[in-house]
């Protein structure tokens, strides 16, 4: 299987928003910024109950309410725009974003402007479909990104790697509810 497509600026966004998405140490530091943000704020309105400032009090419990619903939203807008900055500093650094892959018996080869990259399938992890792509993930911890959107037939290379899974005995799993928020 050969397969020729480029990647954007917009192609790695959104894998790395992915790799966040599903990453249990990112999903269990979210959760403990926003009980962190939240508390500060109860523990500010304790002391001002204690203070007898029953005004300030209750604004300071009105702010956890907020904090607690609203802060992942900032939190995840920070995300976004770190990983954005990261993406951005990458992709201008590289002169092409066209990419060769072929898929051959035992081996991946992947030619792009870094050069060429030959990895053993063996060395494949998981196979993951998603909405806009198909990311092959290898125990190295590196990812090919294939966007769907620039290859000809989606369906024959989706029975391509669902069979290479098989084959491997790996898991090919269709992702289509994890996103970013």
């Amino acid at each position: 299987m050969i397969l020729q497509y480029s990647l954007s600026e917009s192609d790695y966004l959104d894998h790395l928003l992915f790799n966040a998405a599903v990453s249990e140490k990112i999903k269990k530091k979210r959760i403990k910024n926003r009980i962190f943000v939240t508390a500060i704020f109860i523990l500010l309105s304790i002391v001002f109950l204690l203070a007898k400032e029953q005004t300030l009090c209750y604004a300071s419990l009105l702010l956890a309410v907020f904090s607690f619903i609203f802060y992942p939203l900032y939190e995840s807008r920070q995300y976004r725009k770190f990983y954005q900055q990261q993406v951005t500093t990458a992709y201008n650094k590289m002169t092409s974003h066209d990419c060769s892959l072929l898929v051959s018996e035992d081996l991946i080869r992947i030619t792009d402007t870094s050069g060429e990259h030959t990895l053993n399938l063996s060395e494949l992890e998981k196979i993951i479909e998603r909405n806009r792509y198909f990311y092959l993930q290898f125990k190295s911890s590196g990812t090919i990104i294939i966007p769907k959107n620039k290859i000809k037939n989606v369906e024959i290379l989706r029975s391509e790697l669902q069979y290479l899974a098989v084959k491997l005995n790996i898991d090919f799993t269709a992702d289509f509810i994890s996103s970013w928020k």
